[in-house]
């Protein structure tokens, strides 16, 4: 079956985790197209991005802002081919993502797992929330950060660009994170509702595993000791820069910022693997990096614990915020 990737991105200032996405693909796919909705694309980003012939840059935003584009996105792509795989434009990939999907068959969607770190864990409330039938109970809940469709799947995917474009989950989204119904709290927390309802609890699914396919990266809680310590002499597929950016925290304004707190996430953006991944592009994405260069001492001396690793690098401080979330939850 023919495939393309498709990703988008509507924030003029997150155009380097495109050029990243771009770039990284450019060194590891294997001749599938790139699909990418970037309206904020300016002459320099339309000159750089001709020396990638694989990337077709779609002037129309073919619906619904933000996040919400997923389903439509996919649906675009699905006009011209067989396999439409959604890569989130904060993500890196280190290896060809064709290997994660060849084997599949055009009845099986392929989603991320959300880390096991995180609360409220399965798709029941999310079903229910929607209003919907619960058809099964799925114990995961879905990270839509990458996600593999077929024509299959264009039932769900209608549905659930309708639900993104309602006037509740746009209310939804008007409201701080910790203020929405958990199941309009993000168009993952929808979809996961969707394939746990009647309607769609008949499509396959296979989920991408974080830590073994994925990491989400950027915190200390996402990627957890246990995993690092798998992947000592491995590297998932995508790497997910999740939360801040780092050409964001590693220059101004957000440099200057005093306090435990922001020394804290430079120093957990600093060991991330995203952060490491995306040195070695320095040279491929035709901007200014000097946020590149950034180097704290502790991050240094964490680092060189690390011996360069990826999983090793932040894991100190990792057992350390997993420790300290752990005594905390023992006192509540």
């Amino acid at each position: 079956m023919s495939l393309a990737y498709c990703a988008a991105e509507d924030r003029a200032d997150h155009e380097l985790g495109v050029r990243l996405l771009v770039a990284s693909l450019a060194r590891h796919h294997g001749g599938e197209p790139l699909l990418l909705f970037f309206p904020p694309a300016d002459h320099a980003f339309r000159t750089w991005l001709q020396r990638f012939p694989f990337v077709h840059l779609i002037e129309d935003w073919p619906g619904g802002s933000g996040w919400a584009i997923k389903p439509s996105a996919l649906r675009y792509t699905l006009r011209e081919f067989d396999e439409a795989v959604w890569i989130d434009a904060d993500i890196i990939v280190t290896s060809n993502p064709r290997s994660m999907f060849h084997q599949e068959n055009r009845h099986t969607m392929v989603v991320v797992e959300e880390p096991s770190t995180q609360p409220n864990h399965g798709s029941t409330a999310r079903t229910q929330g929607l209003g919907l039938n619960v058809g099964r109970h799925l114990a995961i809940t879905t990270n839509s950060c990458v996600l593999r469709v077929t024509n299959a799947h264009d039932p769900l995917l209608q549905r659930w660009a309708t639900i993104l474009a309602s006037e509740e989950y746009l209310d939804s989204q008007r409201k701080q994170v910790e203020d929405r119904p958990l199941s309009l709290m993000g168009d993952q927390d929808v979809l996961c509702g969707l394939l746990g309802s009647t309607m769609f609890s008949d499509i396959q699914i296979r989920y991408l595993q974080h830590g073994r396919d994925i990491i989400h990266s950027g915190g200390l809680l996402a990627y957890t000791p246990k995993e690092r310590l798998k992947n000592i002499y491995r590297s998932p597929c995508f790497i997910h820069g999740q939360g801040t950016k780092p050409w964001k925290i590693f220059m101004p304004p957000d440099l200057t910022k005093k306090g435990f707190f922001w020394q804290y996430r430079r120093l957990a953006q600093e060991v991330s693997p995203y952060f490491a991944e995306s040195k070695k592009y320095a040279s491929d994405i035709g901007a200014e990096a000097k946020w590149m260069s950034y180097r704290s001492i502790a991050g240094r001396l964490l680092c060189a614990i690390g011996f360069g690793s990826h999983s090793l690098r932040g894991l100190p401080i990792s057992i350390g915020a997993h420790l300290y979330r752990r005594l905390r939850g023992m006192q509540m």
